[in-house]
């Protein structure tokens, strides 16, 4: 902004100022709920499931621009989406990394909804 002379409010084109606050909105509520996530779930769930964002786009590209979706990729996400869904809620070992590392994950259903809900604000 400082190289090209302009200013972060008066450069918005006016009618822009709801989707500036939107786009701010959704930003902050990714952000902090991520960072609230991160302590309810593993690193390695919590990516996984935060990998689910492209598929949520698709959704919203095909309902909000009519995009097309053929039937091979709605079968190819629902496949993927399931697979994710039963890595993420799979019980762990008895000598699961949480035996090392002295953290117990006991809202993992809390952390994987708080997780879908990310990957909906990176989508929205």
């Amino acid at each position: 902004m400082i190289y090209y002379k302009q200013h972060p409010w008066r450069d918005i084109p006016k009618g822009k100022y709801k989707y500036v606050c939107i786009l701010t909105v959704f930003a902050l509520s990714n952000f902090f709920t991520f960072m609230y996530t991160t302590r309810l779930l593993p690193l390695l769930i919590l990516s996984l499931v935060g990998n689910l964002a492209p598929f949520w786009t698709s959704v919203l590209g095909y309902f909000v621009n009519g995009d097309r979706v053929l039937y091979v990729e709605f079968g190819a996400m629902v496949f993927c989406f399931l697979c994710i869904v039963g890595m993420a809620l799979t019980k762990s070992a008895e000598n699961a990394p949480e035996a090392f590392t002295g953290y117990t994950y006991d809202q993992m259903g809390l952390g994987v909804c708080l997780a879908v809900l990310v990957t909906w604000f990176r989508a929205g």
